[in-house]
């Protein structure tokens, strides 16, 4: 098993799921941080968790189900070639979500 840590702990297991998690460039928004003190690393992402849902600004490309769509097939496409397996996975947008649990 292999570690690093950046804002938050991370494990690698060998042979085991991984939770992968990913943004459009521009959807974070800059110097946006949990307020001072001394917050655990888990109430830092709650807050900002619950800072993004408020969001309605930043890039809102998957909102138009053709591109969000495009993303799915992407994720089958790494799958066909061998590069990994897929779980269940959903790409998420304001007014379109797409969800898949196989």
């Amino acid at each position: 098993m292999t570690f690093s840590r950046r804002r938050l702990p991370h494990a690698y297991p060998q042979g085991q799921w991984l939770f992968v998690t990913w943004h459009l460039h521009g959807s974070l928004p800059h110097g946006r941080y949990p307020p001072p003190g001394k917050a655990s690393a888990g109430k830092a992402f709650v807050w900002m968790d619950q800072y993004l849902d408020q969001a309605s600004t930043g890039p809102l490309f998957l909102r138009r189900q053709e591109l969000a769509q495009m993303v799915v097939q992407c994720l089958h496409k790494g799958v066909a070639l061998g590069h990994y397996q897929l779980g269940a996975f959903v790409v998420m947008a304001i007014t379109y979500t797409f969800c898949c649990f196989q």
